[in-house]
């Protein structure tokens, strides 16, 4: 069988360019312009529904890596009307910085990336860490399902849009 070789990559424009090379080695080009429109359209519609920047949001995912200066989920965060915390603190993506260093930051929003549920494992223990419950109240928190955004992808538009959906409802609230 013949193996296709895919640069990694961790930004939108790398996820359409993957699309595309895939979608013309599977001869296939017109279904894979159509995935990227339909995440672009999604991209925009829940850009379009948030405001400016003003409020900021840390990332901190499975094994306390956060989101950082660069990358898909930046992105994201952008267009969603959201500060990246990480990014503004300095730290490149896939840091891992100490818990001290996240309750300094005081984010908005914290952005949880869930990965196997309920599944125990050593790398999801710090996600229920005493110190991270301080870094926003219960009603701040967004889970984010891992297979969204495991990888960069045409599933990054979904995991907007969890993000958007939980924003909403925050301010919708009384």
């Amino acid at each position: 069988y013949p193996v296709l070789d895919l640069p990694v990559t961790d930004s939108l424009d790398g996820v359409r360019a993957s699309m595309r090379t895939v979608g013309a080695a599977l001869g296939r080009e017109a279904r894979a312009e159509a995935v990227i429109d339909a995440m672009d359209a999604r991209l925009a519609d829940l850009s379009a529904r948030r405001p400016a920047p003003t409020r900021t949001a840390l990332v901190y995912r499975t094994g306390g890596y956060v989101a950082g200066a660069t990358g898909s989920v930046d992105e994201i965060l952008s267009a969603l009307g959201l500060v990246n915390a990480a990014r503004a603190m300095g730290f490149a993506a896939g840091a891992r910085p100490p818990l001290e260093l996240l309750l300094q930051a005081a984010p908005d929003v914290l952005v949880i990336g869930g990965y196997r549920g309920a599944v125990p494992t050593l790398a999801a223990t710090r996600m229920s860490h005493r110190a991270l419950a301080a870094v926003a109240p219960p009603d701040a928190r967004v889970t984010v399902p891992g297979p969204l955004w495991a990888c960069p992808s045409p599933y990054l538009a979904d995991a907007a849009a969890v993000i958007a959906d939980a924003l909403d409802e925050t301010d919708r609230a009384p």
